[in-house]
């Protein structure tokens, strides 16, 4: 007597004594199994209706497995497909975004020239005053070229680490010159408090560091409407860090959007008010510096009673 098994009929078929005996499996969960022997009688091999179903089940699940995995191999190559798509998608984008940077920085050189001369020199005090606003107006928009230009250098990964040694409080001093204006206008103290251990000389990138502590300095003038922004260096409790904060007795920031504040495109003032300028960008491009400079940032802050800002950066000295 001879004994089969079949997956493709989902089926198994073998002999029990002189009877035939039939394994059905089903396509659910659950398996029928049926013998015409009498229970624990053998076929001429020695294998019972019981061991007959076994087998089938076992084969039944080598075919399942096998299927899985093949499945499973499927879903594999279909993500490392889309994961290098995704990639490819994201250079061609941060290459587009290169190209029109750099081609909008030359018509607006020369449009700040121009407007820069006219509000300088223009005799008429109202022509001297639309160059202001067109000079202000073109300042602006270079800035957010640049901040996009910046951003898609770090997704291209083209960004560049540029360190040099420097003195940091001359560096610190030119980003307070920088803000003081605005803050005055507004009634704004800025305070600028530097931890005397901390070395005179240090080696970092001075125009990124610069870049963030403009950033940060100027969302805290931006939201604080009277009191004091303070910029406080100090080194961390290891000794290994620089850490920078910036505080402000400002606004502060709601607490449903604070677990968004890095992200890019998204401004505090959609939550509030329409009434402060900005693209949503300057946060998004502090942390990506930031992270790319080897440190952290965070932050701490209270809706009504104003906010700090945090950043660590390895402490290397000359």
């Amino acid at each position: 007597h001879r004994e089969t098994a079949q997956l493709a009929g989902l089926s198994a078929t073998g002999t029990c004594g002189d009877q035939p005996a039939t394994t059905r499996l089903g396509t659910g969960r659950s398996y029928a199994v049926k013998c015409v022997n009498e229970p624990g009688t053998k076929n001429q091999s020695g294998q019972t209706g019981l061991g007959l179903a076994m087998t089938a089940l076992l084969l039944l699940a080598t075919a399942a497995l096998q299927r899985t995995l093949k499945a499973q191999e499927r879903v594999n190559t279909a993500m490392e497909n889309s994961a290098r798509e995704a990639l490819e998608a994201t250079r061609i984008k941060s290459e587009f975004i290169s190209r029109i940077s750099h081609e909008l920085r030359t018509p607006l050189t020369g449009i700040l020239g121009y407007s820069e001369y006219l509000k300088d020199h223009a005799k008429d005090p109202e022509d001297r005053e639309t160059a202001k606003t067109i000079h202000e107006s073109g300042e602006h928009l270079l800035a957010l070229v640049n901040t996009t230009l910046d951003l898609a250098k770090i997704e291209a990964g083209r960004m560049t680490l540029n360190e040099s040694s420097v003195n940091l409080h001359d560096v610190l001093e030119k980003v307070i010159v920088l803000h003081s204006g605005n803050a005055k206008k507004k009634g704004i103290e800025v305070h600028l408090e530097v931890e005397e251990r901390l070395p005179k000389v240090l080696v970092m990138d001075v125009t990124k560091v610069s870049q963030v502590l403009n950033n940060l300095l100027q969302n805290a003038i931006k939201f604080t409407d009277y009191g004091f922004v303070l910029l406080r260096v100090s080194k961390s409790a290891a000794g290994n860090k620089i850490q920078f904060s910036i505080t402000d007795s400002g606004i502060g920031i709601p607490l449903e959007m604070q677990n968004q504040i890095f992200d890019r495109f998204r401004q505090l003032d959609n939550f509030i008010t329409r009434q402060h300028e900005g693209s949503g960008l300057g946060l998004a491009l502090s942390k990506d510096m930031v992270q790319f400079m080897g440190g952290e940032i965070w932050f701490q802050s209270k809706p009504d009673l104003g906010s700090t800002f945090h950043f660590t950066l390895p402490l290397k000295n000359e």
